[in-house]
């Protein structure tokens, strides 16, 4: 190609320059997009890795009264998560020989009994809160800080307590190990495949908006372009022309998305996924993944660019002829039934139990892939059917002008609208995965464990009657305390005998007031009442107790169940009883709030949220865009019939309602499917990626932004129709 064409692809008509700026911030916001997208993808794993032996099964699971001994090569652990205010401990436990020669990651030696090790987090919390609070739950010393390079990020609260062999073995996971592994929990695919299946919902209404653009730079310079054809350039000339335009400015583009991501990496690392952020370096690519990722939005860009201007079909004479279109089939439906097969597919064997991180991902990314691409081809077979309606039912002119415009052209009809539909298709897509949280809860009412509450499970440790006598004694002394109440389970022998439910645990009548539980008969010295119910369940409240005469040989065989622990309220009060607690009562599930029990469902879903309402804005701001500059298309592409049809006395009005018309037939048609397909792609991959979780009714926000985006729709084509009268004036009939 000549300098000249290669001038004229650069420089173009008048505005063409912001045409070509407006490719190029596209482009660079979406290789932004896609680049911090990767490097999240790839830094979960990188994270997930260091840190992975704070919370990873290490070894083998070994039996609460199960035999071991210990040597050089040989530790014994156990994990666990531990709550201050409203941060979460990471716990090793760890027993080991003073020789052992086992590693613990980031430390020169593994702690002996009374030590403890602190990531350098957890060390400057240690610092700034009175030992009663915090550090009294570890040890009595302090033995050094975990290296950052084994820790998840710098803001890991983590610690490493040595304990004699018999301590850890009771605890409810004691695992033996010869070393610990390092290999990324299987929560890191789930996030994986979300993660990358983000970064392709941001791509393809990327590529929908330079497909677009491309189109109105060649509507916009028609007539230039037919000055090619008419002496001798052909249409494969002329969308080469368009595609060199659009790969240099799109190259210019990905280039900037590269360097706009590595400036605001920083801030993107802060981002919680799974309960810690980044390290900056976490989300960095490597050389040849970016040039990888300029290089594909580049040739995407550029194909799309010109398979747009082949699409518009330039004419010669300066005119654009229309063009019959081929009857879309009902084959366009395939790729959507394909898409929902893939999701279904991979949504049974998660619940099956297989790997999701193995023979599911790739699965499920093509599935929704498939889905996506579904919408935008079946939009003109929707569009066809819609158009069909329209023509039997219109009642004026221009209701049939439109409808048989539809008819001979329902592809380039629905593109006008594909922006827009594909985003509403996104953002239900991203509400439907926002709305799939923990439907239960936390209810705060008489009947449950009140919120200044803590429970501390020790069924299944060995304690004495003597033990938990001076636990609660010593808990009652701790300031901030108003009551201590210990939950003890009957023996089977004795529940059938008195004819009681298995799961009814004992509480004495002196404090089920201070519980927040119905009183007792004046007769009775116990209580009966479900533990279950009381707090580990998010909604049932217990309202009505049993009351239980316990004869003496019954009450010294009763195991020790639950101890419950009832505060003034305060923060400092809430963790100097929860310290005391551990110290004097370890358990295998620590002190904690009912809030705190629950906390958890639907974490997975809710640390998506702030990257989802992202994902559901880029989409409609991208769709307004491509709406607005198809609709300028629209009336470049066509100002020669319209005004010809005023030529002949056709009204402005009626202009207008054909204009309406074939905007409204494409959304009408397409939009309520696409925004109901793209809540059941959500649903089935929520059950695909948590099969615990499904999604709920669409929050308010959800309407909110469907609304904005149908109002942004309208008011673009409303100042479509203002401009009908400016641009179909009789300058516009004339030929060269």
């Amino acid at each position: 190609m000549n300098s000249f064409l290669i001038r004229l692809a650069l420089r173009g008509s008048r505005g063409s320059l912001d045409r070509l700026l407006g490719i190029v911030a596209g482009i660079a916001i979406g290789t932004t997009l896609i680049l911090l997208l990767l490097g999240i993808s790839a830094g979960i794993q990188r994270r997930d890795v260091r840190g992975a032996w704070l919370t990873n099964a290490q070894g083998r699971q070994m039996s609460s009264n199960g035999k071991v001994t210990l040597d050089k090569s040989t530790a014994l652990i156990a994990h666990s998560q531990e709550h201050f205010g409203d941060a979460t401990i990471l716990r090793l436990d760890i027993a080991a020989t003073p020789e052992s020669r086992v590693v613990v990651p980031g430390t020169p030696r593994a702690p002996q009994p009374g030590e403890y090790l602190v990531s350098p987090a957890l060390a400057h919390l240690l610092k700034i809160t009175p030992r009663d609070e915090l550090a009294d739950r570890f040890g009595q010393t302090q033995a050094g800080v975990i290296d950052q390079n084994a820790l998840g990020n710098p803001n890991t609260l983590a610690v490493v307590v040595g304990q004699e062999t018999s301590w850890v073995r009771s605890r409810s996971n004691p695992q033996f190990i010869h070393g610990f592994d390092r290999r990324p929990s299987e929560l890191a695919a789930i996030y994986q495949t979300v993660i990358i299946i983000g970064a392709i919902a941001m791509v393809l209404p990327v590529v929908v908006l330079i497909s677009i653009v491309s189109q109105l730079g060649a509507a916009a310079r028609n007539e230039r372009f037919a000055t090619l054809r008419l002496i001798g350039a052909s249409s494969r000339q002329i969308g080469a022309l368009a595609g060199m335009e659009t790969a240099i400015v799109s190259a210019i583009g990905a280039i900037a998305g590269v360097l706009l991501a590595q400036a605001i990496r920083p801030a993107a690392a802060s981002i919680s996924l799974s309960g810690e952020s980044f390290l900056p370096s976490d989300l960095a690519l490597s050389s040849l993944a970016q040039l990888a990722i300029i290089l594909g939005m580049t040739l995407v860009s550029t194909l799309a660019a010109v398979i747009g201007v082949l699409r518009l079909g330039v004419s010669p004479l300066g005119a654009a002829r229309l063009i019959q279109e081929r009857k879309p089939a009902a084959i366009r439906l395939a790729p959507l039934i394909l898409g929902l097969g893939l999701i279904v597919l991979a949504m049974l064997v998660t619940n099956h139990g297989r790997a999701n991180g193995g023979f599911g991902t790739p699965v499920t990314i093509v599935g929704f892939l498939c889905s996506a691409a579904g919408v935008l081809a079946a939009g003109p077979w929707l569009t066809y059917q819609a158009s069909r309606i329209l023509a039997r039912r219109a009642e004026s002119s221009a209701g049939l002008i439109a409808a048989k415009r539809i008819l001979s052209a329902p592809a380039a009809t629905f593109r006008a609208a594909s922006g827009l539909v594909l985003a509403i298709f996104m953002v239900s897509f991203f509400f439907g995965l926002i709305s799939a949280e923990d439907p239960g809860a936390i209810l705060e009412k008489p009947g449950l464990l009140p919120k200044n509450g803590l429970a501390a499970s020790i069924t299944g440790i060995p304690y004495t009657s003597e033990r938990v006598r001076r636990s609660v004694a010593e808990l009652k002394k701790t300031r901030g305390v108003t009551s201590v109440s210990v939950a003890y389970r009957p023996s089977d022998q004795f529940l059938q005998k008195r004819g009681l439910p298995p799961t009814i645990d004992i509480v004495p009548c002196s404090g089920t007031a201070a519980l927040g539980l119905p009183p007792c008969s004046n007769k009775s010295q116990y209580a009966g009442f479900s533990t279950d119910s009381y707090v580990f369940s998010s909604r049932e409240a217990v309202t009505t107790i049993t009351p239980i005469d316990i004869p003496s040989t019954e009450a010294t065989v009763m195991k020790p169940l639950l101890i419950m622990v009832i505060t003034d309220g305060a923060r400092d009060s809430m963790e100097r009883a929860r310290t005391v607690m551990m110290r004097t009562a370890p358990s295998n599930i620590p002190p904690s709030t009912r809030s705190e029990i629950h906390g958890g469902g639907g974490k997975f879903i809710r640390e998506l949220a702030l990257l989802a309402y992202l994902g559901a804005f880029l989409s409609i701001v991208i769709a307004g865009c491509s709406l607005a500059v198809a609709a300028a298309i629209a009336m470049i592409d066509r100002k020669r019939v319209f005004g010809l049809l005023r030529l002949v006395g056709m009204p402005i009005s009626d202009l207008r309602k054909v204009v309406a018309y074939e905007a409204a037939a494409p959304l009408a048609s397409v939009t309520i499917f696409s925004a109901g397909f793209g809540y059941a792609v959500s649903a089935l991959l929520v059950s695909a990626l948590t099969p615990n979780h499904s999604v709920t009714t669409p929050a308010p926000a959800y309407y909110a932004v469907i609304g904005v985006g149908l109002t942004f729709a309208a008011a673009v084509i409303g100042s479509t129709l203002q401009m009908i009268r400016k641009t179909t004036g009789v300058s516009s009939t004339r030929f060269e």
